[in-house]
């Protein structure tokens, strides 16, 4: 097998035919364009960028009656987000009808009406959500073609009772990005060598979307339009099979599921783990025909629900995931021979083709399937002792964006009836809502929720807990009641539930002040100091009016700005209409209780100029998150800086620096320079292993505590060699949630209400509290593990330390953060840190003690 593999890849080096990818002797239809004819080269030849798929795609749906391409939405930079649907004309003219059926199948009072044996199967053949693992993408014009234009008995007859969809670049940003780096780099004579420049991409690679997300972890959350999209098609079309091109190392061969049983999500039931043992039969089959070596059941899972190979295990559908060992580029050698950009793209075509015919021969067992999970989740919530959750907070905003993404999922909410008092929190009908169990994602829905405590395998391919209660700071309640379930629910939830409709906004000659207790305080606010308006924020607590204010309550003074009279109250109109937060009118600076609003604990508050370190050596997730953050939902300009810039750049035009996690190397002038900088009033916020850099620099005196690698109450017991794997993947911290005791009362934490905020903790920074008793604001509390997978020694490790520290340095301060506070843009709750480190951060000292 071997030698028969090395032979196939090594000859690929030249140029191939259609008859490489497709089927040979095959009957085509003339009138249907091969690739090669619009492109003007073989597929293979060169990385396709997104437009060229498209145009091709286009020009498809023009010359055959088998295909209608829709076009589904836009990425980031605006490309176009595209199904392209393959069935035989008699299904598309009556697609409509037929997805009224496939509804019916989620609704067990009609499911047994609809003939499943005349319902076609519908297959979404997904590709390349990572946009530098191109051969899926280049593989799928091939497959669409061959469904166009294959005119053999097979191909008509599956096409009458398969519908076939295409979504040929999941990340077309991504896509773009390394398809112009492979071929800026291509050779006319191949260049194999791995460490060849074509096959390593400058930062951030073609990975990740436009903001450098991995959109294969982005099926839950939803926090970008490839995703929201593809999410919505997926309930619309509701396929039966879903799969998902990938490419790994080099120097593997080719993965297909399934994943081993253990490391499946506990929710997903068996019967989707036999049937993708069915399918792999289809897959093995293919593979085995022309050589090439493979392999499933190791390496990956389907645990994450977030991943496109698993979301649809857990809503009905049948996910797989393919990995091909990459090219990276043309050509590259590996331990197997050369690899070839052509080889890559053909094992792509035949695990389609593959799994097309599963679907196709499958079609009833995998209609029958969705049928009974829905049935069985209907079953399964009725045996539940839990009948609903009740999710709130004190800000409407937070509670619309966590229902935005749980509506997204097709889940059903609903506000309630009356407020409602549950462990001593009083459930507020009009701004919070309620979630009942029994309905068609009970699954989803209970996943999202759980905390994830007990598991089957403890190695994971990512995080092993989620919790959007957790994420989201939300107050979280089961409800075993079914009588005081019909007794509260209200009417269907809204998204704009709690905000604040249309409010006669009081004037006052004097000040206004703005409550810090909403997620979209932070943008509110920076429309007025783009605009140079004085604002002062509160450090203590008062009452004036009736109406008690928070530390963190921003106060707009105007007898010292009354130029600005206009256009002060223009922008109070915009933060009502576009933030929906009131600013309250005060008349007077004396208050009934606590500060008066002239008091020196008003402190000044300024407009944040944040500077990033960006490049080689950073983490572009982390980087990503916080150019998101600030550029979508605080709208506020960041400057990327390359690390090797940081001597020349004047650090006093900046407010702000941030370094995420990462390797720095940086001259001892550009630690002078930052030293410097940070002692005339600066403030550094660090994420993650930036912290061990500090040390290493000297500009911080910081006590790590070390990871355990392995269990330290089995160091010294004998193992067997073979388990050497599992036992380092046994010893990760890759994402458990824990609760921290916030300092409500210092600036990082204006805004919360509570001492308790979930926290994730992932990786292996650990950080002793400071001596200085005021200076480590959030601490993760001791037996506080709320969800998610650690070792024993790394739990005892990890509690009782610090999640976020202070350090005085001169007039400014170095704001430590242990952990990533923005991951993957799901973590409401802990990046409202982030955003008062942004903008309070120059008000934060180091107290004496």
């Amino acid at each position: 097998m071997r030698l028969i593999f090395l032979i196939l890849i090594n000859a690929l080096s030249a140029q191939v035919s259609l008859d490489y990818y497709l089927p040979n002797s095959m009957n085509y239809i003339s009138t249907v364009s091969q690739p090669k004819d619009v492109l003007g080269f073989q597929i293979g030849d060169w990385h396709l960028r997104p437009d060229q798929i498209d145009h091709y795609f286009k020009l498809l749906a023009e010359q055959s009656d088998r295909v209608q391409l829709i076009k589904t939405g836009e990425s980031h930079e605006q490309r176009g987000l595209y199904l392209l649907v393959i069935s035989d004309p008699s299904n598309l003219k009556q697609i409509d009808k037929i997805l009224t059926e496939r509804q019916k199948l989620r609704d067990p009072n009609v499911s047994r009406s609809v003939n499943i044996e005349q319902l076609p199967a519908i297959v979404w053949l997904g590709y390349s959500v990572h946009g530098n693992e191109a051969s899926g993408s280049n593989s799928a014009p091939l497959t669409a073609y061959f469904y166009a234009a294959a005119n053999n008995a097979k191909t008509i007859e599956l096409l009458k009772q398969t519908i076939i969809l295409i979504d040929p670049h999941n990340n077309p940003d991504g896509l773009n990005r390394f398809a112009n780096w492979a071929n800026m780099h291509k050779s006319k004579n191949l260049v194999a060598d791995p460490y060849s420049r074509e096959h390593r991409e400058n930062w951030p690679g073609g990975r990740t979307n436009h903001y450098w997300f991995d959109l294969n972890r982005d099926w839950m959350p939803l926090q970008h339009p490839e995703s929201q999209a593809r999410v919505r098609e997926y309930h619309k079309w509701l396929p039966n099979i879903v799969t998902d091109h990938h490419e790994m190392g080099t120097n593997s061969t080719f993965f297909f599921e399934p994943v081993h049983q253990n490391r499946f999500n506990q929710t997903t039931p068996i019967s989707t783990y036999e049937i993708t043992r069915k399918i792999a039969k289809y897959h093995q089959k293919a593979l085995d025909e022309i050589g090439s070596l493979y392999y499933s059941k190791e390496d990956y899972d389907d645990f994450y629900v977030g991943y496109g190979s698993s979301y649809p295990d857990i809503t009905g559908g049948i996910g797989l995931l393919f990995e091909q060992a990459s090219s990276r580029g043309h050509l590259q050698s590996s331990i197997h021979g050369d690899v070839s950009f052509a080889f890559t793209i053909r094992n792509q075509v035949k695990v389609a083709i593959s799994t097309v015919n599963a679907a196709w021969e499958m079609r009833s067992e995998l209609n029958e399937h969705i049928r009974n999970f829905y049935q069985e989740s209907l079953d399964l919530a009725s045996e539940d002792e839990t009948v609903a959750y009740l999710l709130g907070s004190n800000d409407p905003a937070r509670n619309s964006y966590l229902a935005s993404i749980l509506s997204q999922h097709q889940i059903n909410l609903f506000n309630l009836a009356k407020n409602t008092r549950l462990n001593g929190y009083t459930y507020v009908a009009g701004r919070d809502m309620l979630v009942p169990l029994k309905q068609a994602q009970y699954r989803l829905i209970t996943s999202l929720f759980k905390n994830h405590l007990s598991f089957a395998d403890s190695s994971f391919y990512d995080i092993s807990t989620w919790n959007l209660a957790h994420s989201f700071n939300m107050n979280f309640t089961k409800l075993d009641d079914e009588d005081r379930l019909n007794d509260i629910i209200g009417k269907q939830y809204n998204l704009d539930h709690g905000m604040v409709k249309s409010v006669e906004l009081g004037k006052s000659n004097y000040a206004y002040l703005l409550k810090w207790d909403s997620y979209n305080s932070f943008r509110a606010i920076n429309r007025l100091l783009k605009n140079d308006i004085i604002l002062k924020v509160a450090q203590r607590r008062f009452s004036i009016d009736q109406q008690e204010f928070q530390p963190g309550t921003i106060m707009l003074p105007l007898a010292i700005q009354r130029d600005k009279s206009k256009l002060i109250e223009e922008i109070r109109q915009e933060i009502l209409a576009k933030d929906n937060i009131i600013t309250y009118a005060v008349n007077t600076g004396f208050v009934a209780q606590g500060i008066d609003l002239g008091s020196s604990n008003f402190a000044p508050v300024n407009q944040v100029k944040p500077l990033v370190l960006a490049g080689d050596g950073t983490s572009s997730y982390e980087i990503g998150e916080i150019w998101h953050l600030l550029d979508t939902r605080l709208e506020l300009p960041l400057t990327m800086l390359e690390t090797d810039y940081i001597n020349s750049v004047d650090l006093a035009n900046y407010t702000t620096l941030i370094m995420t996690s990462g390797r720095y190397d940086i001259s001892n002038v550009g630690k002078e320079h930052i030293h410097n900088w940070l002692k005339q009033g600066g403030t550094l916020i660090t994420i993650g292993s930036a912290a061990s850099w500090l040390k290493q620099s000297n500009l911080a005196e910081l006590d790590f505590i070390q990871a355990e690698r392995i269990n330290s109450e089995t160091v010294n017991v004998r193992r067997d060699y073979e388990r050497a794997p599992a036992f380092s993947a046994a010893a990760a911290i890759g994402g458990s949630i824990f609760m921290t005791d916030l300092d409500i009362s210092h600036p990082i934490a204006y805004g919360f209400e509570k001492r308790d905020l979930p926290y994730l903790k992932r990786g292996s920074t650990i950080i002793k509290p400071l001596q200085n008793p005021y200076n480590t604001p959030l601490l993760i509390k001791k037996n506080s593990l709320l969800a998610g997978y650690i070792s024993k020694s790394n739990q005892q490790l990890v509690e009782g330390s610090a999640a976020v520290s202070i350090i005085g340095v001169g007039r400014g301060r170095i704001i430590v953060f242990a952990d990533d506070p923005n991951f993957r843009s799901f973590w409401y709750g802990t990046n409202r840190l982030f955003m008062n480190a942004l903008i309070f951060g120059q008000i934060i000292d180091s107290p004496s003690y």
